[in-house]
């Protein structure tokens, strides 16, 4: 806490209670990384995610793009995105044994710090990567099953027009 980082901004400085009181935190909780650089490599990530200001766009998201260092590691974790996760960020990683940590940062100002995960399990090393994150949402299968729907509807025998 020495840093001068205020660890509990998030929630309005009352971490009892635990309150985002602009209800702007994407909530990550549960998510499963892998990671693989010698030099260069990749970074995948796969989760839930928990849209706090629009629970419609919770969902599951993907995230993946290049990695550069010397790291090797899976775990699974949480974690947090003060914005929107989806989109590009650029991620800085440590393994430490059997503890990942990650902060991620907006594209493209590297300044704007996002979000942050921990997850547990084997790893080593260290990378800098830059990857993009989409998210199917909830909103998007209900449409999705909503457009099928229709569909099926308009090809049924009862959702037919007579012929005059």
């Amino acid at each position: 806490m020495g840093d001068g980082m205020n660890w509990y901004a998030y929630v309005g400085n009352n971490p009892v209670t635990r309150i985002d009181p602009e209800g702007l935190v994407d909530i990550i909780p549960l998510m499963a990384e892998a990671e693989l650089a010698v030099v260069v490599g990749v970074d995948v990530s796969i989760g839930i995610v928990y849209d706090t200001d629009h629970p419609w766009e919770s969902g599951v998201f993907v995230s993946g793009g290049g990695a550069l260092g010397a790291t090797a590691g899976v775990g699974a974790g949480a974690g947090f995105a003060l914005r929107d996760i989806e989109g590009p960020s650029y991620n800085g990683d440590a393994n430490i044994w059997l503890v990942s940590g990650t902060a991620s940062f907006d594209q493209p100002r590297l300044e704007a710090f996002n979000g942050a995960t921990v997850t547990v399990g084997p790893g080593v090393g260290g990378a800098y990567s830059e990857t993009n994150t989409v998210t199917l949402t909830v909103r998007r299968v209900v449409d999705a099953a909503k457009g099928a729907g229709r569909w099926l509807w308009r090809h049924s025998p009862w959702g037919r027009k007579p012929c005059p």
